[in-house]
């Protein structure tokens, strides 16, 4: 009698358990031209996603300068115009992150990847003096901000190197605000995690080989966090033997000139990582390591073209790699 009762017991209790895990549901989306994976556990998970993808495709519309419909685009256009809050906060944000990052990130290199060809895959290596020409149409300081209304003075924007990172801030804050605790997310690349797994154990993030993206550089263990890559197999092309990429000096107009092969950003803001991922490239490895000695909550992996890799102390005994890596000292 007492075994019969200790069975029905651990019945109840694995009924009890089952019956109080969220429920799991995916969804993968295509916009920013890019395949989006969103995963969510909650009980309501199903129409939380539906309207998380909406959100992305709201976004999708308002900062495609691809797109005649879009405010990026109508913006570029006529160089001046009431901002809707959402674009001028992220203007605003980009402005902020530029400067904190000495130029090294700018979302007035519009003219710049128009002229390489990154903008509509017509690649192009520019001469010497095309690249003079656009470089003075680049500047954040080109950009005026007054009340609802930016001018742009002679520039035009491309965000892409800010939007998915904003777009999954907007997506953790939709699932923060209905009470969603676990969750994953992968918008191109552009990681979130949230929370921890249902069963309590961190989220693992693969880091991609850049020399091999097929393959896993190493795994980062993190809860709460973004983790967005910058590299240089995303988007290239090779003109006479030579590899060229999409991330843009804006102060050369041309690659930088370092051995960096990717560079991954962890923190908080998915914002503002994926502005950093790009920066922490542009200015290369010992200028980033000023950068976060300065600015706490941000850890890094740097990536060489000889697949060296370095982390950042806040990443130690997080990260797992079958590759030496070396701890970024001071």
């Amino acid at each position: 009698m007492i075994k019969q009762i200790q069975v029905i017991s651990l019945l109840m209790l694995c009924f009890m358990l089952c019956s109080c895990a969220p429920k799991k549901a995916k969804k993968q989306i295509f916009a920013m031209d890019t395949v989006m994976n969103l995963t969510v556990y909650s009980d309501n998970a199903d129409e939380i996603l539906s309207q998380a993808a909406e959100r992305i495709f709201e976004l999708d519309r308002l900062l495609d300068r691809k797109s005649p419909s879009s405010e990026i685009y109508q913006l570029n256009k006529s160089s001046s115009g009431k901002t809707s809050p959402y674009l001028k906060n992220l203007i605003e944000k980009s402005i902020s992150l530029s400067a904190a990052a000495d130029g090294c990130f700018d979302i007035t290199v519009a003219p710049l990847m128009d002229l390489w060809g990154f903008y509509d895959g017509s690649f192009h290596v520019p001469s010497d003096a095309e690249i003079k020409t656009a470089l003075h149409s680049v500047g954040s300081d080109r950009i005026a901000l007054n009340g609802d209304n930016t001018a742009l003075n002679g520039t035009q924007l491309d965000l892409g190197a800010i939007a998915k990172g904003a777009a999954s801030d907007e997506i953790i804050n939709h699932f923060k605000e209905n009470g969603v605790r676990s969750a994953l997310i992968s918008l191109g690349g552009n990681v979130y995690a949230m929370g921890r797994k249902p069963n309590g154990d961190n989220w693992h993030i693969a880091i991609a080989d850049p020399l091999n993206p097929e393959n896993t550089a190493g795994l980062l263990t993190v809860e709460n966090k973004a983790v967005i890559t910058s590299g240089i197999y995303q988007r290239n092309f090779t003109e006479n033997g030579v590899l060229y990429h999409h991330i843009i000096d804006p102060k050369t107009g041309r690659n930088p000139e370092n051995d960096l092969a990717s560079v991954t950003v962890i923190g908080e803001s998915g914002t503002d990582c994926d502005a950093l991922s790009t920066a922490f490239f542009v200015m290369g490895i010992d200028n980033a390591k000023k950068y976060l000695r300065s600015h706490a909550g941000i850890d890094a992996v740097f990536i060489d073209r000889s697949g060296n890799i370095a982390i950042t102390p806040g990443l130690d005994g997080l990260f797992e790699t079958e590759h030496e890596y070396s701890i970024i000292g001071d």
